[in-house]
């Protein structure tokens, strides 16, 4: 669309010490699909700054197509951050966010949610950390129950490792109701290399769950350097399937775990439950994943094949935790949207099986300020759908800062609408904003009889 007939998009900027709001719409015709939904806050798209720097880690639908958000906020003092649960309605108007601070200490502490999952209970769990002293340390594994409304069910028993810094970065509920949650887990403060895969389950309650792994907790080092988990789902047999990074002798590698329901590597997947991909010798690492309606499971996140490039990519795994040659090409899709630098950072699987996919890619231009938001949805082969945009991927931006970084991707259960959230921020990162957009899918027609 030319410049000069582009609609406005909608910018929600809310003073940090004012309950005063603008909010400015201009709607167009609807499009087609992969096309940012102009039914939804006028153009598809939506930033909203509660403070000086606001972050969306995981954006989920509701049944009545509201979309509920969860991250957090902070002014120019981040030991203010609080976890915060923002409520946007189906025409894309945001509702007073839900607030939750630690300050607990006569001093200020900081809270933060990294992911948010919703239960068969129709509440939310919302994980993060919560920093448990005024000092900086510890920061412990902690997680919400909160209702729709965003009241607080129950606190989750928090579990702080070594006493450290624990986050939790994904979470999942099993069968059974019981909670999955896994993140980094530190050895020593923030030194990077101190990071280990911390993974604990929860009872429906609340409580940890001691029966699981060393008294309700995993924690897991490949190489006594960097390790950490981002993702986590349960596979069609049940495993707790984790996805993250490794350090190896090369750089980061792609990590996949398994364990079984007991909180033990599980053996008949990967090598003694553990897959490792490197695609040439460089830094690389998965981000999110999911299982497929066949069982076998996909995986978003970044490979390089040199020091300078980086590429959107998705991995597709057998069921025994190998590379599935019957997806992209021997198991890796390479997603090009015409940029040195893209990675592929949330994962989901919709209606019919189909894999949506997002991230960013630097656009027209190279460095931080040139990241755009991108979006592909696949087929069960790793192949590029071409009802949706031709096959091709779309970009977008969330609002008129210049980087802009989704972080979760969902699909609304007819397969009509898309959700992308993540964040969108100035160079230096010194002004952050939510960052919410509302993409046109599939007509449900499509999957009534699911020979789409």
């Amino acid at each position: 669309m030319p410049a000069s007939i582009r609609p406005l998009r909608v910018a929600l900027v809310c003073a940090v010490l004012t309950s005063g709001c603008l909010l400015t719409m201009v709607a167009h015709a609807q499009g087609n699909p992969l096309d940012l939904d102009p039914s939804f806050a006028g153009d598809g798209t939506l930033e909203i700054q509660l403070a000086l720097n606001d972050y969306a880690a995981v954006g989920v639908f509701e049944g009545s197509g509201e979309i509920v958000v969860f991250g957090d906020s902070a002014p120019a003092n981040p030991s203010n951050r609080e976890g915060i649960m923002q409520r946007i309605t189906a025409d894309g108007t945001p509702l007073t966010p839900a607030r939750f601070p630690a300050q607990e200490f006569g001093c200020s502490v900081p809270r933060a949610f990294f992911s948010g999952i919703r239960l068969s209970t129709g509440d939310y769990l919302a994980g993060g950390f919560r920093q448990a002293s005024c000092g900086g340390l510890p920061r412990v594994f902690s997680n919400l129950q909160l209702q729709s409304s965003g009241g607080i069910t129950q606190t989750f028993d928090e579990v702080p490792f070594s006493n450290q810094l624990a986050l939790v970065l994904g979470q999942v509920e099993q069968a059974d109701g019981r909670i999955i949650a896994v993140g980094l887990v530190s050895g020593s403060g923030f030194n990077v290399a101190s990071y280990d895969v911390g993974v604990a389950r929860f009872l429906a309650n609340g409580t940890l769950d001691t029966t699981f792994g060393s008294n309700g907790t995993f924690r897991w080092d490949h190489a006594n350097a960097r390790d950490n988990a981002y993702d986590v789902t349960i596979d069609a047999q049940g495993r707790i399937l984790i996805s993250g990074v490794v350090t190896s002798a090369t750089g980061l590698d792609w990590v996949v775990l398994a364990l079984d329901n007991n909180g033990a590597l599980d053996s008949s997947f990967g090598t003694n439950g553990v897959f490792l991909y490197d695609r040439a010798g460089f830094d690389d690492g998965a981000n999110e994943l999911a299982v497929l309606p066949s069982g076998r499971i996909v995986v978003a996140g970044v490979t390089r094949a040199d020091a300078l490039s980086a590429d959107f990519t998705v991995l597709g795994l057998t069921q025994a935790g190998a590379l599935d040659p019957g997806f992209g090409t021997d198991g890796v899709a390479i997603v090009d949207f015409g940029s040195s630098v893209a990675s592929a950072n949330a994962i989901t699987v919709g209606p019919g099986g189909l894999i949506y996919v997002a991230g960013s890619a630097e656009i027209g231009g190279s460095g931080r300020e040139a990241r755009d938001a991108v979006l592909t949805v696949l087929r069960a082969d790793g192949t590029p759908d071409t009802r949706l945009n031709g096959g091709a991927g779309v970009s977008f931006e969330f609002g008129d800062l210049p980087a802009d970084f989704p972080q979760s991707i969902d699909v609304d259960a007819t397969g009509e609408r898309i959700l992308v959230t993540g964040f969108t921020d100035v160079d230096d990162q010194s002004n952050q904003r939510m960052g919410v957009a509302r993409l046109i899918g599939l007509d449900s027609r499509l999957f009534a009889d699911g020979y789409e």
